[in-house]
C-alpha cells in the first residue's frame, strides 16, 4: 500500500460502521414513537445516552427529541469522517492519474491526482 507503506495494507477503520447503524436505527425508532404519541409530555427512555451512561430515564418530551436528534447528527459525522479517511487513504495509495470522491462532497467527483 502507498498510503500506509505496508504490504498488506494495514489501513483500518476508527469505528464499528454496523454497530453505528444499529445505534442509529434504535435512535430513529426511539424518536418515531414519540412523534407518534404527542400527548405524552413525560417520557422513560432507556434508549438515550445519557440514560445509558446512568444519568435519569425520565425525560420532558422537548428534551428527548433534542438529546436523540443531537446523538444521531453526531454518528451521523462520525460515519461521513470514517468515510472521509477512508477516501484519502485511498487517494494517496492510487497509482491512477485520477480517483473518484464521494464522501467528501455527497456526490461523485473525480480529482486528479
Amino acid at each position: 500500500c502507498l498510503a500506509c507503506k505496508t504490504n498488506p495494507c494495514k489501513w483500518v477503520s476508527n469505528m464499528n460502521v454496523s454497530l453505528v447503524m444499529k445505534r442509529k436505527e434504535q435512535i430513529a425508532d426511539e424518536l418515531n414513537y414519540i412523534r407518534k404519541h404527542p400527548e405524552l409530555l413525560v417520557l422513560d427512555s432507556q434508549i438515550a445516552l445519557s440514560a445509558q451512561r446512568g444519568g435519569s430515564t425520565r425525560f420532558k418530551r422537548g428534551d428527548l427529541i433534542h438529546e436523540l436528534m443531537w446523538e444521531s447528527r453526531e454518528l451521523e459525522r462520525k460515519m461521513k469522517l470514517n468515510g472521509i479517511d477512508k477516501e484519502l487513504h485511498d487517494c494517496y495509495a492510487t497509482r491512477k492519474e485520477y480517483m473518484e470522491v464521494r464522501v467528501l462532497h455527497g456526490y461523485s467527483t473525480l480529482l486528479w491526482t
